[in-house]
This record gives structure tokens, C-alpha cells and sequence, in this order.
């Protein structure tokens, strides 16, 4: 596996490490999003407290969640197949993943959430280094098209 190669520190992810060793990086671990920049973001809206985290089981299963800290609703969670791909403007990897099974836990009741089973996601993976992940995005959904921003996960236990 390719070590970190850049001058920064992170692995150069637009020519040095392949997919298979990024995706190699990701499993067993889980991700939290601890930072974002985005003024819409799901992250800066959420109550004080809350988590979003990213849970790879394995080369193509994932489990995308938002954990809360109130009484009544506990999370808001998606089983999820995923794969990386590259971007076709920057050659990034992006971690695309569907949505397969979304539930949503309410007074300790699990509930299927259907309108949001089949949804697509994507994160682009601008800065990594297996334990940091910096996400590129812009609120306009294409690359300067509206504000930039970025998102900082870190692993989490």
C-alpha cells in the first residue's frame, strides 16, 4: 500500500493511491464529521451534540448515520452499498454510496424510512490521510457552481 506521498502529508489521491488501497483504508473504521464550512449543511443545522458518522464494514458496505442526543429520537441511520469512483473534473476519488435501508429510531422504535431507500450520495475525497478525510463540495452541486465548501471527518471509535 502506497504511504502517504504528498508534501502535506496526506496520500496523493489524484495520481498515487489506487481505489483498492483507499478502500482498504476505509474498512473497519468509522468516520465522524467533526468540522464543515457549508452554511446549509446538515452538520451546522443539527442540535448540539449530535453525530454524523460514516461505518465501513467492508469493501462495499457502509452504514451512514446521524446519532442524536435527544430523549425521544435516537438516530437516523441507512445500511448502504458504496463504491469509490473518480471524479471526471478533478480525478478525486468519491465515495458514491445508495441508500438500501434507511430507519429512523423514535422512543427507542425503529420505523423504515421508504422515501429516502434508492437515494444516492457522494463525497469527495479531497485531503486524506486514513485518519482525516477533507470533503470538497459546492452548495450549487457542481464544481463553482455556488459556494465552496469543505467538510473535516476524522475517525472516530
Amino acid at each position: 500500500m502506497s504511504s502517504p506521498g504528498s508534501s502535506n502529508g496526506g496520500y496523493d489521491l489524484d495520481n498515487g493511491v489506487t481505489d483498492g488501497e483507499l478502500n482498504a483504508l476505509l474498512v473497519g473504521r468509522k468516520y465522524q464529521l467533526v468540522y464543515s464550512t457549508e452554511k446549509n449543511s446538515l452538520f451546522n443545522g443539527l442540535p448540539p451534540r449530535t453525530k454524523v458518522v460514516l461505518e465501513f464494514f467492508d469493501a462495499e458496505n457502509m452504514e451512514y448515520r446521524i446519532e442524536f442526543w435527544e430523549n425521544w429520537m435516537k438516530n437516523i441511520k441507512t445500511k448502504s452499498s458504496y463504491e469509490l469512483k473518480r471524479s471526471n473534473l478533478t480525478n478525486q476519488p468519491a465515495l458514491c454510496f445508495q441508500y438500501e435501508a434507511p430507519k429512523v429510531k423514535l422512543f427507542n422504535f425503529e420505523f423504515n424510512v421508504g422515501a429516502m431507500k434508492g437515494q444516492t450520495n457522494f463525497i469527495l475525497m479531497t485531503w486524506f490521510d486514513g485518519n482525516i478525510w477533507v470533503e470538497e463540495g459546492w452548495d450549487g452541486g457542481e464544481r463553482g457552481k455556488g459556494d465552496r465548501f469543505l467538510n473535516v471527518y476524522c475517525v472516530s471509535s
